[in-house]
């Protein structure tokens, strides 16, 4: 669907917004997610995708999402695991 080129103090267009997200507006997806993380004694390198298949009901778009991250991490300390 279409939406028309207009004015948004048309009604008309409004209404065609409305309508589409409410058609869309609930959608439940599978999310994959995968990562390779590297130790060197206190600093960590990572990285990981995710995957969020997508319908052509979908609200945003009608084709896969897909989110790539990469980051360091340092631990400033050791870790706490005294049992009080």
């Amino acid at each position: 669907m279409t939406l028309p080129l207009a004015s948004f103090a048309d009604e008309t267009v409004d209404d065609a917004v409305f309508e589409r997200v409410d058609e869309r507006r609930s959608q439940a997806s599978f999310l994959g997610m995968g990562g390779v993380q590297a130790q060197f004694q206190k600093l960590a390198v990572f990285v990981q995708e995710s995957i969020v298949p997508s319908s052509s009901r979908f609200l945003l778009n009608d084709q896969p999402l897909g989110f790539f991250e990469a980051g360091i991490r340092y631990n400033f300390s050791g870790s706490r695991e005294a049992i009080r």
